[in-house]
């Protein structure tokens, strides 16, 4: 699958958006996460309300990606239910063994 416009527009800002010390943070208090950005809590947050559009397709996309922030958005995106009329393509986010998390659509 190749990655979309939006998805890439969300990991450049992403980029710029990246803070050492709360990259610091996460790696601290998520173990084991892979690819961490450093983005704080509110910018994502600003960032779920910018790109709403996206739709169920990009919160696969950015669940896909692997990267703890982006799967962040992935995950406040669907809970929000700004995809109401998507989400009933049953979204659900399955806990497997207390580490690993995936998508699944039906």
């Amino acid at each position: 699958m190749s990655m979309s416009v939006l998805l890439k527009q969300i990991q450049r800002e992403l980029k710029t958006h990246a803070i050492s010390k709360a990259k610091a943070a996460a790696l601290k208090f998520v173990p084991g996460a892979k690819k961490v950005y450093g983005i704080r809590t509110p910018v994502l947050n600003e960032m779920v309300k910018k790109y709403k559009e996206g739709g169920f397709k990009l919160v696969k996309e950015l669940w896909a990606s692997g990267a703890f922030e982006e799967r962040i958005l992935a995950a406040k995106m669907a809970e929000k239910e700004y995809y109401e009329g998507e989400i009933k393509n049953r979204l659900l986010i399955c806990k497997s063994g207390g580490k690993n998390f995936s998508i699944i659509s039906s």
